[in-house]
């Protein structure tokens, strides 16, 4: 079976494995967060990968690959990048506005006179138009990690990602194999650019999605060519792994990873279509991980990595379903605008 193929029905694990990612992000941070030591990929592979990096190569990944889909069906910058908007800012605003009017005077140290009268209070609702704040005045001031929601460094990346897709497409770049062409020339840019930036841990860090955003859009472009083979998959999973001790992980997940996640939202013999189709709660929890965490550890400042991770899971579960029906309300609404 050609990739192609999988897109002829509805019929993938996309919800299933998105809604792993974003725990995996929770799980990941529930051990820097409340162990203070790094999650279990981390440790094995030396610092060579944690769950955060995996998950988040995932959603970049399959994003470039929707995100191209989507680009060559609206074709416009309107539609393309009104439901872009829709599909990033309506569930954001609402966890940034409920992290500065609810979390922070309920957990800041300051008073709330002093903590609304505080030009800091506002800045971090620069985070609702992709400017990174990370704190606010007195919150979590005495927690190793001291940021308020440290998973949206990715969102900002991945606006650019789609920028750079409109762009890629109206240069007439997706056309015949100039794709295929110019991914050494991208591989061989994100290998400088993360050697260069070595220095700069957060931009150094978007280099990678970067990367598995454009490759998700080649395989967009060159579905009708890719097939998809368990064994292959199996290859490539043995191989990435393998990489590991010899040191060579960042350069082989480039090429094995794209393949393995290929094979399992689309190529597996049976599939959980069914998860995420009536109500997708990644993003949800993505957005909501990370304050949820950080909030269980102020009022329990002895919780251990698995506590915090399973209460985190279900409470930004939980949190999710009225962002996400909301969210869906203003889609709806607007999308049709």
């Amino acid at each position: 079976m050609k990739l192609k193929d999988a897109f002829r029905g509805r019929e993938n694990n996309l919800g299933l494995m998105r809604l792993a990612a974003a725990l995996a992000v929770i799980l990941s941070h529930s051990f820097v967060l409340a162990a203070g030591q790094p999650d279990p990929v981390s440790a094995v592979t030396g610092g060579q990968a944690t769950f955060g990096q995996l998950a988040v190569l995932l959603f970049f990944f399959f994003g470039g690959l929707l995100i191209m889909k989507s680009m060559e069906n609206k074709k416009t910058a309107g539609p393309y990048f009104r439901a872009r908007c829709l599909r990033i800012f309506p569930s954001l605003w609402m966890v940034v506005l409920l992290c500065v009017l609810v979390l922070g005077p309920a957990v800041s140290a300051l008073g709330a006179g002093t903590y609304f009268g505080s030009a800091g209070t506002w800045k971090y609702l620069l985070n609702g138009v992709l400017v990174p704040v990370h704190t606010l005045p007195g919150v979590f001031e005495g927690h190793a990690n001291t940021a308020v929601n440290g998973s949206l460094w990715t969102l900002p990346v991945e606006f650019v990602c789609y920028i750079l897709c409109y762009v890629f497409y109206k240069a007439g770049l997706a056309e015949k194999k100039r794709p295929l062409m110019l991914l050494p020339l991208a591989a061989t840019g994100a290998f400088a650019g993360w050697r260069l930036l070595s220095g700069n841990e957060a931009l150094q860090g978007a280099v990678l999605p970067v990367l598995f955003f454009y490759m998700g859009m080649v395989c967009w472009l060159f579905r009708d060519r890719i097939p998809l083979n368990g064994f292959a998959a199996a290859g490539a999973l043995v191989v990435m792994v393998a990489s590991v001790p010899l040191k060579i992980y960042p350069a082989a997940v480039c090429v094995t990873y794209p393949y393995v996640l290929l094979y399992l939202g689309f190529g597996t013999p049976k599939k959980a279509s069914f998860v995420g189709r009536k109500l997708e709660l990644s993003y949800g929890i993505y957005l909501t991980g990370f304050p949820v965490q950080q909030v269980l550890i102020h009022c329990f400042p002895e919780m251990g990595a698995a506590v915090n991770f399973l209460l985190a899971a279900c409470l930004s579960a939980a949190l999710s379903v009225p962002i996400t029906l909301l969210d869906r309300r203003i889609a709806k609404r607007f999308g049709k605008a």
